[in-house]
């Protein structure tokens, strides 16, 4: 299953500090970034190396009543939510009525990461400030206000990200503008200017850890001394969803040997089982269903499983294979409200 999560855009407005000096006059610049149509799509076991999605974002200048428009923009990326730490964005072309500088260069910086310090005014005879994203317009009718950047979104190996989260950017830069007057130049910021859908994949990834659920000999163990022998481990449970688990006896909490008859008292081993809070054995041996919180990609959680015997091998049919199987079974779920919080 999957989870659309709609597209929004937002107007930038770019304001001018009033203690920058007079080389040039401080005016705003207004822009719109509107990030189109495309899904990302995110698959949590998909890749070793990790997603890469490519997405357009287009960029528009929005000209004032008097003529002033910007001529040159750097820009680049922040953010400021723990999800999206490692996740890169980098500009590999852009299409529109001007030229481009800073491509193949992550622009993106989340939290733990300090952006570049911009020159404002920009200085269009010197390369753009590495790690920002360069564009000068060479046109002034409608049709040259908007360039579309092709940018490829990287999310790293393990990325935990929640079935219902966005992405969420900041376009922050400098501006240089002409018309209107003198020259002007001015700041860009604004909170979330580019939402980008995410589709997850329902996803979910379970396996045994720990040593075997095995007693070893226990032909010379007598009833009283059975009722202390446990063995324990854990299933370890990846998922990007909330999901149901249940779990049954094959031959209902009792061991037998190949050739035996579970239903005979002398040809079967009686235990208990205790998993997710409950604890099934020869006299109870409903199957356990719960509906367990989302586990998380990446470290996950740990469901713990214990067995115990309730009887020694001194009264059974001599045989090295007494065993059962117990059956344990992981399904993802979308829509799902959780019952219970499983493992940890």
């Amino acid at each position: 299953m999957k989870k659309l999560i709609p597209f929004t855009a937002a107007a930038i407005l770019a304001g001018m500090p009033l203690s920058q000096a007079a080389a040039q006059a401080q005016r705003d610049c207004n822009f719109t970034f509107f990030s189109g149509s495309a899904n990302i799509i995110f698959d949590p076991f998909g890749q070793v190396t990790g997603n890469q999605l490519q997405v357009n974002i287009d960029v528009t200048r929005n000209n004032d009543a008097g003529g002033a428009k910007a001529s040159d923009v750097d820009f680049y990326l922040r953010t400021t939510d723990p999800d999206l730490v490692g996740v890169q964005v980098v500009p590999i072309s852009a299409v529109g009525s001007g030229s481009g500088e800073g491509y193949g260069v992550d622009i993106h910086y989340d939290q733990n990461e300090s952006p570049p310090l911009l020159q404002k005014p920009i200085q269009t005879n010197q390369p753009v400030t590495p790690g920002a994203l360069r564009w000068r317009y060479t046109g002034n009718n409608v049709a040259s206000d908007t360039f579309t950047i092709i940018a490829n979104v990287i999310i790293p190996p393990g990325a935990d990200f929640d079935s219902t989260q966005t992405f969420t950017f900041t376009p922050e830069g400098v501006c240089n503008g002409t018309g209107g007057g003198q020259p002007f130049t001015g700041d860009i910021i604004v909170n979330g200017g580019i939402n980008l859908n995410i589709i997850v994949l329902s996803a979910l990834r379970a396996t045994y850890v720990g040593p075997a659920l095995d007693f070893g000999e226990v032909g010379d163990v007598d009833d009283t001394a059975a009722l202390s022998l446990t063995r324990a481990g854990n299933i370890r449970v990846e998922s990007s969803d909330v999901y149901e688990v249940s779990m049954t006896s094959q031959n209902n909490y009792r061991m037998t040997y190949p050739t035996g008859n579970p239903a005979l008292p002398d040809q079967n081993l009686e235990y208990q089982v205790s998993f997710l809070g409950r604890t099934r054995n020869p006299t109870n041996t409903s199957a356990i269903n719960v509906n367990c919180s989302r586990a998380g990609i990446g470290t996950g959680s740990l469901v713990p499983v214990s067995v115990s015997l309730l009887e020694g091998g001194l009264d059974e049919a001599p045989s090295p294979d007494y065993q059962d199987f117990l059956l344990v079974t992981f399904t993802p779920r979308v829509n799902l409200s959780p019952t219970e919080t499983c493992g940890a």
